[in-house]
């Protein structure tokens, strides 16, 4: 945020597969994810982890380790993104 308000590098949305893994990262920017229902997905931050059994929104911190397993309990659950 030089100077100014924050921009978004990334958004979107997806349709995840059940048991796909997004691998450990860390981003320069915060992301903010938001599950519409609850899908069981396994949120790992650094060493804290989180079971997502209800709708909900994550919010990760720039320079924070984390990671995703999607354990999408039924078909065409789209998740959104901003970062």
């Amino acid at each position: 945020m030089e100077g100014g308000l924050p921009c978004l590098h990334f958004c979107g949305d997806f349709v995840v597969r059940r048991n796909w893994k997004l691998n450990e990262r860390i981003l320069e920017e915060h992301e903010l994810v938001y599950f519409p229902i609850g899908t069981g997905t396994v949120y790992r931050c650094e060493d804290q982890i989180y079971t997502l059994n209800e709708p909900c929104w994550i919010v990760t911190r720039a320079g924070t380790r984390h990671s995703y397993v999607f354990r999408v309990r039924c078909t065409g659950v789209k998740i959104k993104f901003i970062h």
